[in-house]
């Protein structure tokens, strides 16, 4: 007999227990179910699509119908119907139209200028004051009726053209901030302006200015204002904020007796 045969014996049996090792293995893999699904390769990423994206469509605005020639109120926003309350100090029963040639003020800013039912704010015809909520408000035209009008606060509404203001020469204070407005041109025709706010505007051009006189109080915050010559004569001018803007230079107002420059 071969020396040799039991070491090849002995490396066979080694050989046959591994494939026996090696197929349980594979029996034990086949019943995982990860194991089961067929191998499949990963999808790519969907490719971006070659639409163009569609365009959100803004709310629409509240649509103003004719006006109500009832001669009994009805408002369709509470916290308006609050305010009239207010002022005309009636809480409770019925509010006449005639009640309204006595307002004088109005302060509607938690009312968004989109929901303000012009209809009965010309009703006011001895209306001094108003101060609008935000919203999408963009056309200032019913206040020309309103020639008593001295202080009109537009702050964070659509408003962009203020042409309709031209005869409103009354006007007191004009608070414009946070608006898409660029040209205050319309300012010449309010010689009695003395207050006047166009923070975070397109403002750039502030020549008119040179027509207000009495202009005391005036707000120039993150505009593009550079060119502050144009107040060199308004020796009325008290507080002047220019903070975040583009003005470098301050000596055309330094002349200026009392006044207080905000530049941060």
């Amino acid at each position: 007999m071969n020396k040799h045969l039991p070491r090849f014996a002995w490396l066979a049996g080694a050989s046959l227990a591994l494939l026996a090792l090696a197929c349980d293995d594979d029996k034990a893999s086949s019943a995982s179910p990860e194991a089961a699904a067929p191998a499949v390769a990963s999808a790519p990423p969907p490719a971006a699509s070659s639409a163009a994206p569609v365009a959100t469509t803004p709310p629409a605005k509240k649509p103003q119908g004719p006006c109500s020639k009832d001669p009994t109120i009805t408002f369709t926003d509470a916290n308006t119907e609050t305010v009239f309350r207010r002022v005309l100090q009636k809480p409770t029963g019925p509010i006449l139209r005639a009640d309204l040639k006595r307002v004088k003020t109005l302060v509607l800013t938690e009312t968004p200028s989109t929901d303000l039912d012009m209809c009965i704010v010309l009703e006011c015809t001895n209306l001094q004051t108003i101060y609008l909520g935000p919203g999408d408000l963009d056309d200032v035209s019913p206040f020309k009726k309103l020639t008593s009008l001295s202080t009109l606060g537009l702050v964070k509404t659509q408003v962009k053209d203020l042409s309709p203001l031209q005869v409103l020469g009354q006007m007191d204070r004009l608070l414009l901030s946070h608006t898409p407005v660029e040209d205050i041109s319309v300012i010449a025709s309010m010689p009695k302006l003395t207050e006047l706010s166009i923070d975070d505007t397109n403002v750039k051009d502030i020549s008119v200015l040179a027509k207000t006189p009495l202009l005391e109080k005036l707000s120039l915050r993150n505009t593009l204002v550079t060119d502050l010559s144009p107040l060199r004569g308004l020796r009325a001018l008290k507080e002047l904020n220019i903070a975040g803007s583009a003005v470098k230079d301050i000596s055309a107002v330094q002349s200026i007796p009392r006044l207080k420059i905000i530049q941060e």
